[in-house]
């Protein structure tokens, strides 16, 4: 094996032709996906678009998480044009990992959350643990409803598209978390007992697989769709509609019409006095 480094991120080709990227947690006890550890992952993209493997694997350098979320600190301090540059970019860079020409797999042994499920979204796999560290479960999902705000990168368009959307919809209208072991059927293509046998079961699953652009919202059940979209208004709360309309958005005009709704919305949700109230409450916590 050999080991390159390209911005934050490093990859280690294997010899039977694969490759594992590994997502960096730096300093913090969990992988926090910034402006930092995106920038890494589009060069990482642009090395393995150059000298493509046979397959790649994305996992993280902790069991604690793969990855946690988005910087809401780095994401509060942000102008309205600033964030909406963020959203877009975040929102290119994982749609390289679902357009690459080789299978993608995410590696889950730890909490996958926000926009840490999102880049899973985006992989070609998703192969996860039952539990993680300790022997215990850990959070997957998208909690961005909780704080009032959306998932902006693909989060409203994608877990639909894998999982049962009324399952999917009202979990991310509410900001729900699934337990990994209880995901519901559909979130994960395979599933191991820990992290011991991870790695290895994520790398054995790309190399026996075919790179699939992952299924979004609008290839789901239409009706069962338009139901569970009619329930999570029921919420009445400015998130979940925003949920819902992003959903809706990309059923009249497709997929990128959503992608961008969730862009405006995300701003627009986090200038609202609500959300600035639980953000700062957040950030303060503890």
């Amino acid at each position: 094996m050999t080991d390159t480094a390209l911005a934050q991120l490093q990859i280690d080709r294997r010899e039977d032709g694969g490759a594992v990227v590994m997502l960096p947690s730096g300093t913090r006890p969990v992988v926090v996906m910034d402006r930092d550890l995106l920038a890494g992952l589009d060069a990482t993209m642009d090395a393995l678009e150059k000298d493509p493997p046979a397959w790649v694997v994305l996992t993280s350098d902790t069991e604690r998480s793969f990855v946690a979320g988005a910087d809401l600190n780095e994401i509060n301090g942000l102008s309205d044009a600033a964030l909406t540059h963020y959203m877009v970019e975040g929102q290119r860079i994982f749609g390289r990992l679902a357009a690459f020409s080789r299978p993608v797999v995410a590696a889950i042994g730890g909490a996958a959350l926000g926009g840490g499920l999102e880049l899973a979204l985006h992989c070609h796999a998703i192969v996860a643990t039952h539990i993680g560290r300790n022997d215990k479960p850990y959070p997957i999902g998208l909690p961005e409803a909780g704080l009032g705000l959306c998932p902006a990168w693909g989060g409203t368009q994608l877990l639909a598209g894998r999982i049962d959307p009324s399952i999917a919809i009202q979990a991310t209208a509410a900001g729900r978390l699934f337990k990994s072991n209880a995901i519901p059927q559909g979130l994960a293509d395979c599933t191991v007992a820990s992290n011991d046998e991870l790695l290895e079961a994520a790398c054995t699953h790309g190399a026996g697989m075919h790179a699939c652009v992952p299924k979004n919202v609008t290839q789901a059940n239409a009706d069962a769709v338009q139901g569970a979209c009619r329930e999570a208004r029921k919420l009445d709360t400015a998130a979940a509609t925003a949920v819902v309309d992003c959903i809706e958005t990309s059923l009249r005009n497709g997929l990128e019409a959503g992608l961008q709704a969730e862009r405006e919305h995300i701003v627009a949700l986090r200038n609202t006095t609500d959300t600035r109230a639980r953000i700062e409450e957040f950030l303060h916590r503890g």
